[in-house]
């Protein structure tokens, strides 16, 4: 004798073979179908999700539609609401964005006759989709891109892929006049959201992660290295806040296998040294069906600060120093190190309580810098003489330990090293005298001066040999505090 479950999976099965023949027929079966998404499990809610989009899409009737928004929205305002619930609305959405505009509004209307809230937000199905209301996503979380905005901000760096030296201002001005032309486009599919680019691929991440569940909390934002959602994963019975990247991928096609390969092994890499405290945790990645990974969300950027507290610097200095030296004793390269790129999981504001800062896209650079402008990954201010000029030498541990003293320098004074336009900085980056924090900052000793000065120095045999000696100092300066 067969089980009841046994006998429903056959049913389910069923169902969905007839609507697959002939979706015409899933509309008077809409009801069950819907009834799907309250199920514990996923493949049960992603045949719900496959069934709905595709009688939406095969009717295109007013009634279908209304009555799909009406249903599914009615969840919304559920304990947990599933990543494959608010798919399928935001495909919809996306699919029949005037339909469903008409349905929203009966809706709002609705609930504030009867004195109630209007939708939730939920995913990207959310009310600041469609009506701009105020505390959108927009600037949540976003790291400040090098450049983006202000005279002091250079627009350009050099790349030390095997290149002559090339300026990248004028590209950047082409790309900037090629941003502004399609504001109102990209405005537009971000605000509809949804089932296209990027959300199909959360939608196959979420099947073969190695989380039980995966709920987008927010909707998209574009990062420097990748398009982030802020998202709560399950497994094991517990839950965790992550950031879920979908790395961008180059324009050229031609490109895709090499920088597919490349993200692979520093994926890898950054997995492999996770488990240190001052390092961003990778909790998941795969590069199918793009490059991807969760890691622990963050909070926000040294970039997105001014100054850290006086009476934080030197311990935070010392924290992503042991964090740099654990990278290389596993033969990794951070290649990208600015402020951009040490994350803070809390508010760093006032003095207790706050968690230490975390070295964020470990090894990212590595890849990006051959396949996107450099500019946009990694700060021209705090860049090591070697990205500019290849007579510098190579991409390697001596450029972490500039780019980390160009960060402690912002720490202790509030400011890049260098300001200006793009050529003053590149002449002071590769001048032969790195900035004093103390011309800024007061209260900066003398032998902070020279700790920052020795790791930023212009040539790499006057660099510290190690950034286990630059802890060592950085350790001897806070001994000298604390007696």
């Amino acid at each position: 004798m067969a089980s009841p479950d046994r006998d429903e999976h056959a049913e389910r099965y069923a169902l969905l073979v007839d609507i697959l023949d002939d979706p015409a027929s899933g509309k008077e079966r809409l009801p069950r179908i819907v009834g799907m998404f309250e199920s514990d499990d996923r493949q049960v809610r992603l045949k719900a999700a496959w069934a709905c989009s595709l009688v939406a899409n095969e009717l295109e009737d007013e009634d279908t539609i209304e009555y799909l928004v009406r249903r599914l929205s009615d969840r919304l305002d559920e304990e947990y609401v599933s990543l494959e619930l608010t798919t399928t609305l935001d495909y919809i959405s996306n699919r029949y964005a005037e339909q469903v505009e008409r349905v929203l509004e009966e809706m709002d209307e609705e609930a504030r006759r009867r004195g109630e809230i209007p939708l939730p937000d939920v995913g990207n199905f959310t009310r600041s989709n469609y009506y701009n209301q105020e505390g959108g996503r927009e600037d949540v979380g976003r790291t400040r891109v090098a450049g983006a905005g202000g005279s002091d901000d250079p627009r350009s760096a050099y790349s030390n892929a095997g290149e002559e030296e090339h300026e990248l201002e004028e590209s950047e001005r082409e790309r900037d006049d090629e941003d502004d032309d399609s504001d109102t486009d990209s405005t537009e599919e971000d605000s509809l959201g949804a089932m296209g680019q990027g959300r199909t691929e959360v939608a196959s991440i979420a099947t073969q992660s190695r989380f039980d569940k995966l709920h987008i909390l927010a909707a998209r934002d574009r990062e420097r290295y990748a398009d982030v959602y802020e998202a709560l994963v399950g497994r094991s019975g517990e839950e965790e806040a992550v950031s879920l990247r979908l790395f961008h991928q180059p324009e050229d096609s031609a490109d895709t296998f090499d920088y597919t390969r490349g993200m692979e092994t520093q994926l890898q890499r950054w997995e492999s040294i996770s488990g240190h405290p001052h390092v961003n945790s990778v909790l998941d990645w795969s590069v199918e069906p793009q490059p991807w990974a969760a890691t622990l969300f963050a909070g926000e950027s040294l970039a997105e600060f001014g100054r850290v507290p006086p009476e934080r610097t030197i311990e935070d200095s010392i924290n992503l120093a042991d964090a740099v030296a654990s990278l290389h004793r596993n033969g990794v390269i951070h290649a990208g190190i600015d402020p951009g790129n040490i994350a803070y999981p809390s508010a760093l504001v006032g003095e207790g309580g706050q968690e230490p800062p975390l070295l964020d896209n470990v090894g990212l650079m590595h890849v990006f810098r051959h396949h996107f402008e450099p500019a946009l990954h990694l700060d021209p201010r705090f860049s090591a003489p070697e990205y500019f000029d290849r007579q510098f030498g190579n991409i390697d541990h001596a450029t972490d330990i500039y780019q980390l003293g160009a960060v402690i320098y912002h720490m202790v004074t509030g400011r890049p090293p260098y300001t200006g336009e793009f050529q003053q900085v590149r002449e002071a980056v590769l001048g032969d005298q790195p900035p004093a924090p103390s011309d800024h900052a007061e209260e900066v000793p003398a032998v902070l001066d020279d700790v920052i000065a020795k790791a930023m120095a212009t040539q790499k045999l006057t660099r510290y040999e190690t950034v286990e000696h630059l802890r060592q100092d950085l350790v001897s300066i806070k001994g000298d505090d604390d007696g």
